[in-house]
């Protein structure tokens, strides 16, 4: 087994989107990426991959796997050593486990929901899998961000379940997770403005405008337009023909 790194690492990223080929099409022309098929008991997985690794996967919202009604969204996996050590911690700090602990090849997984209502799923592996969010290249997941109704609970719940280490930037920009290591990352925190907790991926692009005119051309619609994430970069989002948001960012 390899020497595992540190917790709380994004590890996987997958889109559940209710069009698999419109949102393959899309982001294969807007990011170039590729995708395969994976035959797995009882359903096809469509993984995403770059440069010869793979990092994400695409899931159908009418997949059994998927509760019913659900809407387009895309889910965050977050290495740890222990899932269920992990689980532990969560009934302890306050959350609520939605999925408990399973195995599936030779993952073992949980998904998990915060005080404040935002959801992740924990993952460990026999080989730990990290994505290197400082070193990203175009079109790979390059930050993360928890939009939160309440800071303080964030910031508490995360620093101890993932051992994080937190600096209050302000009020509102709130919180500044790092992790420096092998696998060095940082997380951005900041206060909901629409009333709900979430975590979003932001992907890497060279220029923020012009990738959004480009995904524009593709069927998407903006939601935000380009602007300056300060210390981080310039971002933007969009929603695409699929149905799913999306958001890119230019890191500084």
């Amino acid at each position: 087994m390899k020497t595992y790194q540190s917790e709380g690492q994004l590890a996987w990223v997958d889109l559940k989107t209710p069009r698999i080929d419109t949102t393959k099409t899309f982001y294969g022309d807007l990011f170039g990426w590729r995708f395969k098929e994976e035959l797995l008991p009882g359903r096809v997985m469509t993984k995403m991959h770059s440069s010869e690794r793979e990092w994400g996967s695409l899931t159908a919202l009418d997949s059994p796997v998927i509760p019913k009604g659900a809407k387009p969204h895309t889910s965050l996996y977050f290495g740890v050593q222990h899932v269920d050590a992990s689980v532990a911690k969560v009934k302890a700090l306050g959350g609520i486990v939605l999925v408990e602990p399973f195995d599936v090849m030779n993952l073992r997984l949980s998904t998990i929901q915060d005080p404040t209502g935002a959801v992740i799923t924990l993952q460990s592996a026999k080989e730990p899998h990290h994505l290197n969010l400082g070193m990203a290249a175009e079109g790979l997941p390059g930050w993360l961000e928890l939009t939160t109704t309440n800071l303080e609970v964030s910031g508490e719940f995360y620093s101890k379940l993932f051992d994080w280490n937190l600096e209050y930037q302000n009020r509102d920009a709130a919180v500044l997770y790092c992790k420096k290591d092998q696998y060095e990352s940082s997380v951005t925190v900041s206060a909901s403005e629409h009333g709900k907790s979430e975590w979003k991926v932001y992907y890497v692009v060279h220029d923020c405008e012009e990738s959004l005119i480009k995904a524009e051309s593709l069927g998407a619609h903006a939601i935000l337009e380009p602007r300056e994430k300060p210390g981080v970069g310039r971002f933007a989002s969009f929603t695409g023909p699929d149905g799913m948001e999306c958001c890119i960012i230019a890191r500084d």
